[in-house]
């Protein structure tokens, strides 16, 4: 029968499971219970796996009946594993073990074979004179030649130190992976913010038209408000973004967050642009219906919106973020940083422009032209498609955009000249 890592770690020493749940209660309070019951399952997981070998066997053998509670086991060299052995004593005593062989013939009959006794639930302290005591009763008793014998324990202290070490660890990378105002904000500068104010009132110029022309009017009107400040916030927060985004240790941390920010407008198309269809739903549907259909509504949402949510992410990472957006970063003087700050916006701004109605064919808003299983790709994808790979010029060699900068005034050199 098949058992979890939660289920095996908690047999093989319930005080060890205790204490990891009261050390992610302690650390993360704010997350619920459900996130410190996850982060439990892959922390004893990880112990399984990643810990020492003899740990790891140690909680092989600890599996099922043999976990329950202190016990020795024999088995034969007919079987596979020592845990398939025979229970013989209740508990690990040595001199209960002792007593056994000589009040039970059948018993030391058993032992005179070949085979493994395995000594259960030993703690860590006591292992070594466990094993010495036991390997005394076998040898006084003739049974030392041809008996294996294993000692079994969980080294509760070495644990603790390396569960709490584990846990700090995990909260200061997940605390790293999201946005800090320390490490990422800078405040906007103003022509930054007026850049991207416009940029985004422009960008939702063929974003508006493509909508009202295909969805509901009430779709398209909340779709329009809701996308509109989504870009609105982005563009006022664009520099402290782009900081988050850059300080990635790696290329998939880098396009986890790209993800997290396509999120936004993946919910917004097919939340606020399917109003009509849901608003009718409700209508003829009691929330007890909803609540059972909801389950199927996410997975149907995760499968049919996994290649939009990839093209997507791909396509900002690529063109804007890893293009447009790093340009500013490769300007040597100060002044030049500045107008490239501001210039970015208005450079991505056609191209996000394009993007934001590709996105919106993506999601669901152009009829589908391929299916595969509950892969579904439209007209959208493959506008995405060619759009990140005639994009990814800017990735490539971003200093092309150099020579737009003559066309946009200096606030430095205003200025001096006195304008």
């Amino acid at each position: 029968m098949f058992q979890s890592p939660k289920r095996i770690f908690h047999d093989a020493h319930p005080q060890m499971w205790a204490y990891l749940r009261k050390s992610c209660r302690k650390i993360f309070p704010q997350w619920g219970f459900a996130f410190q019951s996850s982060l439990c399952f892959l922390l004893s997981l990880s112990l399984i796996l990643l810990t020492p070998a003899t740990f790891a066997q140690d909680l092989q053998v600890l599996r099922g009946e043999n976990a329950k509670s202190c016990a020795v086991f024999f088995s034969n060299e007919s079987q596979k594993h020592p845990s398939m052995g025979k229970k013989i004593l209740e508990n690990n005593s040595a001199d209960d073990f002792e007593k056994l062989l000589q009040n039970h013939p059948q018993i030391q009959k058993e032992l005179s074979q070949p085979g493994h006794l395995v000594v259960s639930a030993v703690t860590y302290e006591k292992a070594q004179e466990t094993e010495m005591e036991f390997q005394q009763v076998l040898k006084r008793n003739g049974l030392q030649s041809h008996i294996h014998l294993h000692v079994f324990s969980v080294p509760e202290k070495k644990l603790r130190k390396s569960v709490m070490s584990l846990l700090q660890s995990a909260k200061e990378r997940l605390r790293y992976f999201l946005p800090s105002k320390k490490m990422d904000y800078e405040s906007p500068l103003k022509e930054e913010v007026i850049s991207g104010l416009i940029s985004s009132a422009m960008i939702e110029i063929p974003t508006m038209v493509y909508l009202f022309k295909t969805l509901p009017l009430m779709d398209a009107s909340l779709t329009v408000s809701s996308h509109l400040s989504i870009l609105t916030a982005y563009a006022v927060f664009n520099k402290a973004m782009v900081n988050w985004l850059l300080r990635s240790l790696s290329s998939t941390e880098l396009f986890l967050k790209q993800m997290t920010m396509a999120i936004p407008f993946i919910f917004n198309y097919n939340i606020f642009g399917q109003m009509t269809p849901l608003k009718h739903y409700l209508q003829t549907h009691t929330w007890q219906n909803a609540a059972e259909d909801f389950p199927q509504w996410g997975l149907s949402f995760l499968s049919s919106q996994s290649i939009t949510v990839l093209l997507q992410t791909l396509f900002y990472s690529v063109v804007i973020t890893q293009g447009i957006k790093r340009w500013p970063q490769i300007q040597t003087e100060p002044a030049q940083y500045e107008r490239a700050r501001s210039l970015s916006n208005y450079l991505a701004m056609p191209i996000l422009a394009m993007d934001a109605v590709f996105l919106a064919m993506s999601a669901g808003t152009s009829s589908p032209l391929l299916q595969v299983g509950p892969l579904i790709v439209n007209q959208g994808h493959l506008a995405l498609i060619g759009a990140t790979a005639f994009g990814s010029v800017f990735w490539w060699k971003p200093e092309i955009l150099n020579p737009s900068l003559r066309f946009f005034p200096s606030k430095m050199n205003d200025k001096s000249t006195g304008t």
